[in-house]
């Protein structure tokens, strides 16, 4: 090789990796690592182009089951927190640990074959097994074929806010906090309970 190349390369990357050229590679490689980052919308459309055969209109169907779920237990709590002694008017906000999972019934086929090889003294024997599993659809009122659900999970809760009338009592934020562990299952510390502002 050329020793002179081989000298202007060396002198060239002594320039390069000096402090002042490091913090501007450093810049050059996060603003390229900003313009070649997916956007959120871009991601969430791969999610959605990648959803199994239950198809776009059905994941928003769920993400909309799943906010009518966390809105349902949040009033059915409010009613009930509500009508306890000394918490009067309240509201409530609770937080979800996951989303909900429906699984669907699966039809499986099995065959299995089963050959013989008599090749001189030895028999050899040969079995092959075939699993072949295809989800059951039904056709709604709208003639969409949709996967039928035997059962859907619903997500546990992770942590509930109430804002109740009666919070600046200690016995009620009490009674509060036991019924929310009752119906929940969920700790102490997850649960946050605060004076409503009148």
């Amino acid at each position: 090789m050329n020793l002179d190349f081989l000298e202007k390369k060396k002198v060239f990357l002594e320039k390069v990796l000096k402090k002042e050229n490091l913090f501007l590679l450093m810049l050059a490689g996060i603003l390229i690592l900003v313009v070649a980052w997916p956007l959120p919308d871009a991601e969430a459309e791969n999610v959605m182009a990648e959803a199994d055969v239950v198809g776009r209109e059905n994941v928003m169907s769920a993400a909309t089951e799943l906010e009518n779920y966390q809105r349902e237990t949040e009033e059915r709590l409010e009613e009930i927190l509500s009508s306890m002694e000394g918490v009067g008017e309240c509201r409530v906000m609770i937080t979800l640990a996951t989303s909900y999972e429906s699984i669907v019934l699966r039809d499986t086929d099995s065959s299995s074959r089963e050959s013989e090889d008599s090749g001189g003294e030895e028999t050899h024997h040969e079995s092959e097994e075939a699993d072949l599993t295809t989800t059951v659809f039904y056709t709604d009122a709208e003639g969409n074929e949709v996967p039928y659900c035997v059962q859907t999970i619903y997500p546990e809760v992770e942590g509930v806010v109430v804002v109740a009338q009666g919070a600046g009592d200690a016995e009620t934020v009490i009674n509060i906090t036991d019924a929310i562990q009752a119906l929940f299952g969920i700790e102490a510390h997850k649960i946050r309970v605060v004076k409503m502002k009148i």
